[in-house]
């Protein structure tokens, strides 16, 4: 007697749902090792290049009195000279470690909220300066001003 071939079950495709979820995710891993940043397991290459310093810096503002204030406490802003970023400002007080983008948004606040030339109080913007001993104890801290200028608090 001769039988009939055996039949194959059909095949099954996986729902579409689940072909779309695995091209996203092949697509995601794809653009994620283009970028070079596989997140979660980043390397957070913006802080990791930085080498460790002993000098750690921060640019803010200091009212007459002597006082330190972040930079967008103020607005109004009239400085006498454009804020000089990175180390070509300080160049008595090099090394030191600067944080590029943080610099850049302070000054980028003092261009975006200008306002009269008389108004206002006056303000120095400084790069303050926080020198670290190896023996302990409190930093040695140095301001480097960066600018002259008239601001009005930010109420």
């Amino acid at each position: 007697m001769i039988r009939p071939p055996a039949r194959r079950p059909p095949a099954t495709r996986p729902p579409s749902r689940t072909v779309v979820a695995a091209f996203a995710f092949a697509g995601y891993l794809a653009l994620a090792f283009v970028a070079r940043n596989v997140y979660p397991l980043s390397t957070f290459e913006m802080y990791a290049g930085a080498p460790p310093s002993r000098a750690p810096t921060r640019v803010i503002a200091r009212d007459a009195a002597g006082g330190a204030h972040e930079v967008d406490e103020y607005v109004g802003w009239h400085c006498d000279a454009e804020i000089a970023g990175a180390r070509q400002a300080c160049l008595s007080e090099w090394p030191y470690a600067y944080t590029a983008y943080l610099d850049r948004a302070a000054a980028d606040w003092v261009a975006a909220h200008p306002g009269a030339g008389a108004a206002g109080e006056p303000v120095e913007i400084v790069r303050r300066i926080y020198r670290l001993s190896d023996r302990g104890g409190a930093p040695q801290v140095r301001d480097c001003v960066l600018s002259r200028c008239r601001a009005e608090r930010r109420r």
